[in-house]
């Protein structure tokens, strides 16, 4: 498996990813691209407002 690749369990109400899904089809890709997307998103914002989240930073979560 490539290192860089996490897999992650996520429980969610069907009918509330089914509307993901069409969102994810509406912009050209599929469910797990738009879910790493707005992930992205989320972390890019995150540091805009409080700073770069570091390696130390992670592993204190540990």
């Amino acid at each position: 498996m490539n290192d860089f690749c996490f897999r992650y369990t996520l429980r969610i109400n069907r009918g509330l990813f089914a509307k993901f899904r069409y969102i994810a089809a509406y912009n050209g890709r599929f469910a797990n691209r738009e879910m790493e997307w707005y992930i992205k998103q989320c972390v890019q914002r995150f540091e805009k407002e409080h700073g770069e989240i570091t390696a130390e930073d992670v592993l204190a979560l540990s």
